[in-house]
């Protein structure tokens, strides 16, 4: 599985979530791992 860390601009989030609609295939065939930054725990350095 390759992980795929996407990075962005907070004004571009539509357009991430628009990457993430186009790579939910590969995620759901195990092939991609997916993460974000909104994936980081309050508070946690």
């Amino acid at each position: 599985m390759k992980k795929v860390f996407i990075s962005y601009a907070h004004k571009d989030r539509s357009f991430r979530d628009e990457l993430i609609a186009h790579l939910a295939p590969l995620k759901r065939r195990k092939v991609v791992d997916i993460w974000v930054d909104d994936q980081i725990p309050t508070g946690s350095s």
